[in-house]
């Protein structure tokens, strides 16, 4: 019995928008997601809707493991189902600082898998943030300065990604170097694509300035599993003076 039902007949809902919603992630030491179960669980139980907004979301991340909790405020997205999948947005603030966007679509790939395709961008990245996740690898390594990308990915069965990255103002610090690495400016692309049984990373267009030195190139990884690993890395740089060595 639905008292719903009863008053109103049968209820169809095509859209929803939702306003002001919380959403609290929280990865454990053993690398396990809170919401993963969750979504496991429920599978693809749901309303079948048209249309899904959110209005001014709050989403926080807690990584156990490394110590580190980002915020994301002032989310506003929406999906809606077309003809070619469905259609996505998205926008939000990391740290009260950084402006985060994003759109794309979903769709059912060859393999019958969800693929995620679209564009994003960041802008003003504190590269701080890291500081976490590089302490785990490089404990005495200190990073600062800021980032932003403009990015262009696929995620799915062979996922890809191009990125143009630029930042500014980096300083890099650890007991091992005579001096801290000091660069105003720089950028380059990064590309990455995974398929069943390779990997490939390029980095090119490096254009970057290193205590007053100028620094350009490119630099690629490439791993099959019949070759292994392979490394490629072409670098030059303007005259330097000895005394700068």
């Amino acid at each position: 019995f639905s008292l719903l039902g009863a008053v109103f007949g049968k209820i169809s809902i095509k859209e929803l928008d939702i306003a002001s919603p919380a959403l609290l992630i929280r990865r454990d030491g053993t690398g396990r997601v809170n919401i993963y179960e969750a979504l496991k669980r429920r599978g693809n139980k749901g309303l079948a809707l048209k249309r899904l907004g959110l209005r001014d979301g709050r989403v926080v991340f807690t990584d156990s493991s490394a110590g580190a909790t980002f915020e994301l405020t002032g989310i506003n997205s929406s999906a809606t189902e077309g003809k070619e999948g469905v259609y996505y947005s998205a926008e939000a603030v990391l740290e009260s600082a950084s402006i985060i966007s994003l759109k794309g679509r979903v769709y059912s790939g060859d393999s019958g898998g969800a693929v995620f395709e679209g564009a994003g961008k960041i802008d003003d990245i504190d590269l701080s943030w890291f500081s976490p996740y590089i302490k785990k690898t490089a404990s005495k390594l200190i990073l600062r300065g800021s980032a932003s990308a403009e990015v262009s990915y696929s995620i799915g069965a062979q996922p890809s990604l191009i990125a143009s990255v630029s930042y500014k103002n980096a300083v890099a610090e650890h007991p091992v170097l005579k001096k801290p690495l000091s660069s105003k400016s720089g950028s380059f692309t990064l590309s990455s694509r995974i398929d069943k049984d390779s990997y490939g990373l390029e980095i090119k267009e490096i254009k970057l300035a290193v205590n007053g030195i100028d620094v350009s190139g490119s630099a690629g990884l490439n791993f099959t599993e019949e070759a292994g690993v392979k490394i490629k890395a072409s670098m030059s740089t303007a005259a330097v003076p000895v005394a700068a060595l």
